[in-house]
């Protein structure tokens, strides 16, 4: 069987903005191969069909029901508990991942609103207030709003 080791996700990909996920199908996987099952061991016991599993792995996608297929691998590799899975996972990450993606939606929104925070935290120490943070005078009554006061 060839080796399917996968790069972390890049951008259009279905783990695109999910880092972690991607990491806990490598450990899912690893945990796998490391006790000698196969993947249609873990489609019987998820109850899902072995092709599922395989897409899990490759990282094309990932299943709705992620915690009951990551307690599928712990039962069929043998694990005490599942969480097992997701600490591996986590350490993978940490070791060999990388942040969010440059391109992804949430790392542009993030940037966005570091950026916002930066201009707005430098008028705040040049003493200036920010226009958005002006106290604003709203009509609190129906005779203000019509005018009369």
């Amino acid at each position: 069987m060839a080796d399917r080791t996968h790069e972390p996700p890049v951008e259009g990909s279905a783990a695109e903005g999910k880092e972690f996920l991607y990491w806990v199908a490598q450990a899912a996987r690893a945990q796998r191969v490391e006790a000698g099952e196969d993947e249609d061991t873990i489609a019987l016991i998820a109850g899902t069909h072995r092709r599922t599993v395989t897409r899990f792995e490759g990282v094309v996608a990932i299943p709705q029901a992620l915690d009951e297929m990551v307690c599928a691998y712990a039962l069929a590799c043998g694990l005490d508990d599942e969480r097992f899975i997701y600490g591996a996972a986590l350490e993978m990450w940490r070791k060999k991942g990388r942040p969010a993606l440059p391109n992804s939606r949430a790392a542009q929104r993030a940037a966005s609103y570091g950026e916002r925070f930066a201009a707005a935290w430098k008028q705040v120490r040049q003493g200036q207030v920010p226009p958005h943070d002006e106290p604003k005078q709203k009509p609190t009554s129906r005779e203000r709003r019509r005018g009369a006061g």
